[in-house]
């Protein structure tokens, strides 16, 4: 996708379709620097354990049943997508892991058969789970500020705490709704999951005590929430306020400047972000968006028409 960025970088500068500054401002976009800040904050979840951490302990309390396990996940998934722009690196580098654990501690394996005891259920559950909280924050996957980007483009402006609010009933009911859905609709084998929270107070014993980076993680995150929902109220931005969290990472030594060079995915949906938003820019501003609205909306009304008829 990066690649075919570039390509389209250089096919608009060489036919002079898009003026090379302006093709080349887009890398300037406050929105480009805000999922990537977001993207470099979400390494520090995975690197301090902080998110295997809270989701133990959400098993410790709710993992006496496959139900409450299924929603001591969810709320793990809802309280990192915020900070982790890559749904991805959520689904898979902090729930997939403890997934993977409980079915080892079950012996629920598609290799043997036996994935309906409880894996398949998880695993199905937590797929779409991902993407409702992908949805419900500017900041829990990449293409969001793609949708801000548009907005604008249109004269709609759309805050980080705008986007939560509206999309805080929906999300919430799917989240609500959705195991006990599942549960009758593709139930697991087993209902009862006593050992669940013996194994996440296992597995938090091996994590030892919360470390001093885990502290300042949790600290830097709280920060950050309340700085994405308030913060217009004090003349703060979304962007400034995801740079303010990273900066503060790296001088607790939290992250590590070869840890933000080493986030490839972060540099990687920076470059083709930043060329999407061109494109979808001229693309509104020379009536293209317009012009295939028309014809869909055009096209729909012949087939009401038709059928009609």
């Amino acid at each position: 996708m990066g690649a075919m960025s570039m390509v389209a970088v250089c096919v608009a500068a060489l036919t002079d379709t898009v003026p090379l500054g302006q093709v080349l401002s887009s890398f300037g976009s406050s929105i480009v620097w805000l999922i990537v800040s977001a993207f470099l904050l979400a390494r520090g979840f995975i690197k301090t354990g902080l998110g295997s951490r809270i989701a133990y302990h959400f098993i410790v309390f709710l993992g006496k049943s496959t139900l409450g396990l299924a929603y001591g996940l969810i709320f793990t998934e809802l309280l990192f997508a915020p900070g982790t722009p890559s749904n991805t690196a959520r689904g898979a580098g902090i729930i997939y892991p403890i997934i993977t654990g409980l079915n080892e501690e079950y012996g629920s394996n598609p290799n043997n058969g036996t994935e309906r005891k409880i894996g398949s259920y998880l695993i199905k559950l937590l797929f779409q789970v991902n993407v409702i909280t992908s949805a419900m924050f500017v900041t829990a996957t990449a293409g969001n500020p793609l949708v801000i980007s548009i907005a604008a483009g249109e004269g709609i402006e759309l805050s980080w705490g705008i986007w939560a609010l509206a999309c805080s009933v929906p999300g919430i009911a799917n989240l609500i709704i959705l195991p006990l859905v599942l549960y009758f609709v593709y139930p697991p084998e087993l209902k009862k999951t006593p050992d669940a929270p013996l194994f996440a107070e296992k597995k938090l014993k091996e994590l030892g005590n919360m470390k001093v980076n885990e502290i300042f993680m949790m600290v830097v995150f709280i920060m950050l929430l309340v700085l994405w929902i308030f913060g217009d109220t004090v003349g703060i931005n979304d962007t400034t306020a995801g740079i303010l969290g990273l900066i503060v990472l790296l001088f607790t030594g939290v992250l590590k400047w070869d840890d933000i060079i080493k986030e490839k995915s972060a540099w990687d949906t920076f470059i083709w972000m930043a060329v999407l938003i061109m494109l979808s820019t001229k693309l509104s501003t020379m009536g293209v968006t317009d012009w295939f609205g028309v014809n869909i909306k055009n096209m729909i009304g012949n087939c009401s028409t038709y059928f009609r008829t």
